[in-house]
């Protein structure tokens, strides 16, 4: 990363850029960073950002870091919630280098009644700092986490398919999934967040 600039009534560098290693969609790992996170930090004051305000980056791609060297250099974006983390190879957008972008951000929120009301939610956010700022915050994050944890157990690597992040082995074979039963134990173990 070249620079990265937060814009509000002031101007400030990032704050709280961490390292992440994520896949692509070919199952390759790749090395990624998040900036403005709250990942790990249970304790940090939630920052809100105007209407006018922006995060400036400026990116600097090196091909010869690239695992393919003949693929086309390309960075992939994700904005995501300042608490979790998110996969920009699944969820983000791809851009071209020496172009400029400008992304326009709004958010959505979602709250259900945590049990015993029908939604049967789970506050992952109360969760995840009672974990020291780290874990899933969404049903779908659980499921993924549930999934590693549960192939790191019985076959000693993660699928290709699987997006959580983390140090682990990714398996050599891309033909191997979670199983049924990995599965269904993952989808009953893990329900909606309560707020999205």
């Amino acid at each position: 990363m070249g620079d990265c600039m937060v814009k509000t009534e002031t101007k400030r560098n990032c704050k709280n850029p961490e390292d992440v290693s994520w896949v692509d969609k070919d199952g390759f790992p790749n090395n990624c960073f998040t900036v403005e996170s709250l990942w790990g930090l249970p304790d940090a004051k939630e920052q809100k950002m105007p209407f006018t305000g922006r995060i400036s980056l400026l990116l600097h791609p090196q091909p010869e870091q690239y695992l393919l060297y003949y693929k086309l250099v390309l960075v992939h974006l994700l904005l995501h919630d300042e608490h979790s983390l998110g996969n920009p190879f699944m969820e983000g957008i791809t851009m071209q280098v020496g172009k400029t972008y400008n992304v326009f951000v709004n958010q959505r929120v979602t709250e259900r009644l945590p049990p015993p009301y029908q939604t049967n939610c789970t506050d992952y956010l109360k969760l995840w700092k009672e974990n020291g700022g780290y874990g899933p915050l969404t049903g779908r994050a659980c499921k993924e986490k549930c999934r590693m944890e549960n192939m790191l157990e019985t076959e000693g690597c993660v699928a290709h398919a699987i997006s959580y992040p983390g140090n682990y082995l990714i398996c050599e074979n891309e033909k191997i999934s979670p199983s049924d039963d990995i599965n269904r134990k993952c989808s009953l173990q893990c329900q909606d967040a309560c707020q999205v």
